[in-house]
């Protein structure tokens, strides 16, 4: 017996992955937001806002989205570009109820700052990552990124935001929640 026949192999193979039983994905949005970290990204006023919203309320009502049914659950949504009078505009607009809005923790830019800071900073995606755990969130929205980021004067340094995001889209994988980020 050669020596590699006998060592126990530490990496899988491809026909291990092939013949392995995974659970099932976790939707937020069927067929198209899964658990874990995505982007919504485009031009400025062309509704991204509008529709993270509209996502927001059919996670805490459990109603549909894209004409897709809506599991249940709470929200956090950091709107980091919005006053508090503007959410109840927006959400007024859109037909939330005060049973829906009981759901979903706002933050504007003011209490982010005091509750958890500019997340390129040390230990600030920490007091993130705690809200978000003991919230029991099924979707977070970050509302912008490049304000959650605020005074990074190059959102594409992956040394600065890799760092930053990796443990936050692990956390949401193993949790079965969303964190959408827009800009």
């Amino acid at each position: 017996m050669t020596p590699e026949a006998s060592a126990p192999r530490i990496m899988p193979t491809g026909a291990d992955i092939l013949q392995a039983e995974f659970p099932p994905t976790i939707w937020v949005v069927p067929g198209l937001f899964s658990s874990g970290l995505a982007f919504l990204g485009g031009r400025p006023k062309v509704g991204k806002s509008w529709l993270a919203l509209q996502l927001a309320l059919s996670v805490t009502s459990g109603g549909y989205f894209l004409g897709q049914k809506i599991e249940q659950g709470s929200v956090l949504y950091l709107a980091l570009e919005d006053s508090k009078r503007r959410m109840q505009e927006r959400m007024k607009a859109q037909g939330w109820t005060v049973d829906a809005a009981q759901n979903m923790t706002v933050l504007t830019l003011d209490d982010f700052r005091k509750h958890i800071g500019f997340l390129h900073y040390r230990g600030n995606s920490e007091k993130l990552y705690t809200i978000v755990d003991q919230g029991k969130f099924r979707l977070v929205v970050v509302d912008t990124m490049s304000r959650a980021f605020s005074g990074l004067r190059d959102l594409d340094k992956a040394e600065v935001v890799t760092p930053v995001l990796s443990p936050l889209q692990e956390a949401a994988i193993s949790q079965n929640f969303l964190y959408l980020f827009l800009d």
